[in-house]
């Protein structure tokens, strides 16, 4: 972080793979990159911590994964860890959606727990909603691992499945 309590965040667009049944096949490209600042309001011991963030999307993804227009969000990110093995994190937040798509509300839910022989490799599984005030919502369910490397940032493989659109997909980062 910049300060104590303050952290700058660049999230780094991914490379995108979805393929399809019908007349288009698959499409492939990167999703747009964000910019943010995160500040921890509350730090409480090492076993409660509370924060927010404010991020700004911006339109540099592939045609086909792009917004088109710089998107904010802002989040407040919850962590509390139960013992050594286990911790639960939450996050809930509002996306301002691009042009005529509609704002929404999201909520994470997601359990850790860490491998006694290793300080680095962490686990996870959780929920993850957007809830857009209609009769639309989207769900995922995933799950994965996570290798924290010395320099503070992490690199990550999880596998999950969206509900609405019953699709299973796999990433890494």
């Amino acid at each position: 972080g910049v300060a104590e309590k303050l952290e700058l965040r660049a999230l780094i667009n991914s490379y995108v793979s979805t393929t399809f049944d019908g007349p288009v096949e698959s499409i492939s490209g990167f999703e747009d990159m964000s910019v943010g600042v995160k500040y921890n309001f509350i730090e409480g011991n090492g076993n409660t911590s509370v924060s927010g963030l404010a991020e700004f999307s911006f339109p540099v993804g592939s045609d086909e994964y792009t917004n088109d227009e710089v998107v904010p969000s802002i989040v407040i990110l919850a962590d509390q860890s139960l013992n050594e093995t286990w911790d639960i994190s939450s996050n809930f937040g509002y996306n301002f959606g691009p042009g005529s798509l509609d704002d929404n509300w999201f909520y994470t839910f997601t359990p850790s727990f860490s491998f006694p022989s290793s300080e680095s490799i962490t686990g996870y599984f959780g929920y993850a909603g957007m809830y857009f005030g209609n009769s639309f919502n989207r769900h995922w369910l995933e799950g994965g691992l996570t290798y924290a490397l010395e320099s503070g940032a992490q690199l990550d493989v999880n596998l999950g499945y969206e509900t609405e659109g019953e699709v299973l997909f796999i990433g890494a980062g």
